[in-house]
């Protein structure tokens, strides 16, 4: 299945980025996060490695983005303190598309 995705928010004071894909799918935005992730990792060419509950950072990407999907804030992206949301929507934008 094809996914699309927009940033919907950000949240500056947490450092937070929240994603919507296009499956509006609760039960289907599990895979969703999975399909970004792997989407991602292919395209810095890094390691996904595990870093907590459903959260996960890739080896390669220049700006350390911690990738988190709960059942609550659904798919959310952590930008570290060293970089801007600027930086981060810049990256991510990349793999981001209407819907």
């Amino acid at each position: 299945m094809e996914y699309k995705y927009k940033i919907i928010s950000i949240n500056e004071d947490e450092r937070w980025i929240f994603i919507a894909s296009s499956n509006r799918s609760y039960m289907e935005e599990p895979n969703a996060f999975v399909n970004l992730v792997k989407l991602i990792q292919n395209d810095v060419n890094g390691t996904i490695e595990n870093v907590g509950e459903m959260q996960f950072k890739i080896t390669d990407d220049k700006f350390g983005l911690i990738y988190q999907w709960d059942g609550l804030f659904g798919i959310s992206v952590i930008y570290p303190e060293n970089i801007s949301p600027n930086e981060a929507v810049d990256f991510l934008d990349n793999y981001m598309s209407e819907f």
